[in-house]
């Protein structure tokens, strides 16, 4: 599983669920795997998803967004075209799941901390681009 002090995350709010789920024993990975949507005439990728985390007890992956609800279609529909190209189980967290997990179980997650906060990643452990596995239909997207 992934160690919360060697993973450079995209946005906050990802490291505090990462938190929330070690303090809770519930093993997860990082962005493990970037599964491909659809491809070009070439066959190189075109649309692609990488899911923030999987949860490998509970075979589930998980997409965590705090944009504004109305700003949340495109997400969704790329969730829709992953379960139903790789039969996978995927939930969205969105702004609103947070602060009703945070209100419930008493949690610190800040939904409006900016994407530009400060990065608690070491630089000896912070890794340039993508890691993980890596296959035929999960090649990574690069723009």
């Amino acid at each position: 599983m992934d160690d919360l002090r060697n993973v450079c995350f995209a946005h906050p709010i990802e490291r505090q669920l990462a938190q929330a789920l070690d303090d809770h024993g519930i093993p997860w990975l990082y962005e493990p795997r970037t599964f491909v949507l659809e491809r070009n005439a070439d066959g190189r990728p075109r649309e692609a998803i990488t899911p923030d985390f999987y949860l490998p007890d509970q075979d589930v992956y998980v997409e965590c967004s705090v944009q504004r609800v109305a700003l949340l279609t495109k997400k969704r529909r790329k969730i829709r075209k992953l379960r139903e190209l790789y039969g996978v189980t995927i939930t969205l967290f969105d702004r609103r799941d947070f602060e009703r997990f945070a209100r419930r179980y008493g949690l610190g997650f800040s939904t409006t901390t900016p994407s530009q906060g400060a990065s608690h990643t070491s630089p000896a452990t912070a890794a340039p681009g993508r890691v993980g596995p890596v296959d035929a239909a999960t090649a990574p997207v690069r723009p």
